[in-house]
Order: C-alpha cells, then sequence, then structure tokens
C-alpha cells in the first residue's frame, strides 16, 4: 500500500532518486501481486495511467464536501490579508468552538499582475517566468529563455507586476489585531487560529477544521513550474477533505476562474485532469514525454561550463530529444553553491537514449574537477 501516492516526499532529493510509487509498482510487476495506491487528488502520471488501462481506478464513496467560498483579490489584497468571507469565517467558527487554519505559502518567484491576476509566461514552455535574483530580469526555467522585467501588464496596462505574497508573520500580526481574544500561533495546532504552510492539513485531529483559508492561493498558480496547477489542485482537495460538511473553504485568489478551483468547488476530479492532460499534451510535458534533468557542479565556473556542454552535446546525438539551453542556479556570487542546469526531453525510452553519452560521466565521479547529476523524472525545474 502506497499512501499519497502523489506526495513529492516519495521522491527524496539524493541519490538513487527513485520515486517510491515506481519502485512498489515494479516489484509488484515482479512478484504477481497488487500494490494499492491512496490518493484524493493522485498525480497526473497515475491518473493518465489509469485511463490509459495501466492502472484500475477504484472510486471510494463521495466525501461531504464543505462550503467553498472564492475570494476575487484583484486590486484589493494589498494592505491587509483577510478579506471579509475570510473573516467571517473566523468569527462565526470561533463561535461555534471550531478551529481554523489559514494557510500561508511561500511567495512565489514568479512575476504577476495584482491589479488582473495575469501571470508573465514563457511563450514557447508555457511556464511562469521566474524572477532572477538581480531583480531586474526575467527567466524561464526549462529553457532558459530570459527577458527584462516589462513596466507594465501587457494584459491590462498596470504597474502592480511583483512577485507579491504574504509571509506567515504578517499574516498573524493582521489576526491577532483583528481577533485580540482568539488563541493565533504557527506552531501548536491546537490554536483556534494556526497558521503555517498546508502540512497543517495532514496533522491528525480528532475533529475536522472548521475552515481553511488559502491566504494567496497564486503563490501556488506562480510558481515556475508546470506542474503548478497540478499542485494547487491536490492541495485544495486536501483542504476540502480536510474541512467536510459544515465547513467552510476559503480560496483568496487573482484566479477565481481557475480550472483548479473550478474542479474542486465542483468535486470533479474528471474535470481537472481532463484539462490539465489536454495542456500537457498540447506542449509535451510529462506523462505524453519525459524529462531529464542534469546539473554540473563544481567551484571553478570553467569546469562547470565545460562539463555543461559536453553533456549537452553527448545528449544531442539523438533527433527525438529536445536539449534545452543552460541556466545557472544557485545563490549569486557563490561559486562553491553556484551549478549549472539543462533539461532533456524525450520519448518513454528516454533513459536508453541518453545513458551511453552520459555514461563516461559518472565513470569518472570525482577525479574530475565537477560533478554531474542525473535525474531522471524530476518533480519540479
Amino acid at each position: 500500500m502506497l499512501l499519497d501516492e502523489q506526495d513529492s516526499a516519495h521522491k527524496p532529493p539524493g541519490p538513487p532518486r527513485l520515486h517510491s510509487r515506481d519502485i512498489l509498482l515494479h516489484r509488484a510487476e515482479l512478484e504477481g501481486s497488487r500494490l494499492l495506491m491512496l490518493a484524493g487528488a493522485p498525480s497526473v502520471e497515475s491518473w493518465q495511467r489509469a485511463e490509459a488501462g495501466a492502472l484500475a481506478r477504484v472510486a471510494g464513496r463521495p466525501a461531504a464536501w464543505p462550503e467553498i467560498v472564492t475570494a476575487d483579490t484583484r486590486g484589493i489584497l494589498r494592505n491587509h490579508p483577510l478579506t471579509l468571507p475570510l473573516t467571517r469565517a473566523i468569527e462565526t467558527m470561533s463561535r461555534a468552538g471550531r478551529a481554523v487554519l489559514l494557510v500561508v505559502s511561500r511567495a512565489a518567484g514568479a512575476l504577476g499582475c495584482n491589479d488582473c491576476g495575469a501571470v508573465l509566461r514563457c511563450p514557447d514552455c508555457g511556464v511562469a517566468l521566474a524572477v532572477r535574483r538581480d531583480r531586474r530580469s526575467l527567466a524561464c526555467r526549462l529553457c532558459a529563455m530570459a527577458d527584462a522585467l516589462p513596466e507594465r501588464c501587457p494584459s491590462c496596462g498596470g504597474h502592480k507586476l511583483q512577485p507579491f505574497g504574504w509571509d506567515a508573520e504578517r499574516v498573524e500580526a493582521s489576526v491577532r489585531r483583528r481577533f485580540p481574544r482568539l488563541t493565533v500561533s504557527r506552531t501548536d495546532p491546537g490554536a483556534q487560529v494556526v497558521i503555517g504552510p498546508a502540512a497543517f492539513l495532514r496533522v491528525a485531529r480528532t475533529r475536522p477544521w472548521g475552515a481553511v483559508g488559502f491566504v494567496w492561493l497564486d503563490g501556488l498558480l506562480r510558481v515556475p513550474d508546470f506542474r503548478a496547477g497540478e499542485r494547487a489542485f491536490q492541495v485544495l482537495w486536501a483542504a476540502a477533505e480536510a474541512t467536510g460538511a459544515g465547513g467552510r473553504l476559503i480560496v483568496q485568489t487573482l484566479h477565481p476562474d481557475h480550472y483548479a478551483l473550478a474542479a474542486v468547488r465542483d468535486g470533479s476530479r474528471e474535470a481537472f485532469y481532463g484539462q490539465e492532460l489536454e495542456f500537457r499534451a498540447e506542449l509535451g510535458y510529462p506523462p505524453f514525454r519525459r524529462l531529464c534533468q542534469i546539473s554540473a557542479l563544481g567551484k571553478p565556473r570553467r569546469a562547470r561550463a565545460r562539463s555543461s556542454t559536453r553533456c549537452r552535446t553527448r545528449s544531442a546525438a539523438s533527433p527525438e530529444l529536445t536539449i534545452y539551453p543552460a541556466m545557472a542556479l544557485g545563490r549569486a556570487g557563490a561559486a562553491s553553491a553556484a551549478r549549472l542546469r539543462f533539461v532533456v526531453k524525450g520519448p518513454a525510452d528516454l533513459p536508453r537514449r541518453i545513458g551511453p553519452a552520459l555514461r563516461p560521466f559518472l565513470e569518472r565521479g570525482r577525479r574530475s574537477h565537477g560533478v554531474v547529476e542525473i535525474e531522471m523524472d524530476p518533480l519540479s525545474i
């Protein structure tokens, strides 16, 4: 049995960089046994396998759904993190003796307009453009396309373009001012109002949350990764399950019509995965194509560049592969932490196609001036 197969914790960082799901599926195939994978909102890859008949999808009893309220925050979430629907939910649940969880995600690295909600995306990859550390330019984390920071929003012409977000400390201060008689905490899951990451949704409770509020869902939707919509859907679905009937799920967002939110509101997995798979198929993302992430590390910059160039040159031998340009990651100016990384996209047999080209780099190991790290099917880019 594999619980929450969509959880990224099933593929921890570092060697051997294998997903628990893939290991257990292979083991079940070798032993002729069955693997039961439990997930309220499974990964897109597993859903597509079920659609293709490779996995059997067993529908459970429909969960009791909470009242779901969408608070449109376009142009209004600048001075205070709580909209009227979220404030009323805290008041109502506190009088009923029920706890409230305010989910605060980390500020996204992508640029968006806080007036109309538009997110600046790579025209080729469809991925949100990340703000570089110099704060003067944007870059696609997949194809390395770079562009200058625009002065105006290309959609509405507004000037409020920034990776805006609320941190937990500021949200806590605002809640304490508004509700001085309630116990508010960022660490104690037993407080009347709990503020923190979505991990609090996994904490075992004797009673469901009275209300769960997403202070800034756009922190998830603006992540510069093609899986941003999937992750937002999964955490929203988990929040609805953790609240249940009689509770409220309040979502503050600049994108009230996003298909991930609409699917959770309707309790329809099919609606989300249908649109998400269409997006993935159109741009050639997993599960329709596989990705391999290759990083070159080393103290001398020339060593990193030389290793990266050699890897890309060797990998480009197959015409069915898409080799994206290399880009630098890590802290600016820190030679020991920086690395060059590029992504290879290819068919299902991608490991076989690039294995011979990359094997020499693995065999050299520490004898060389640089280190090459290879990860198949990365969960983030």
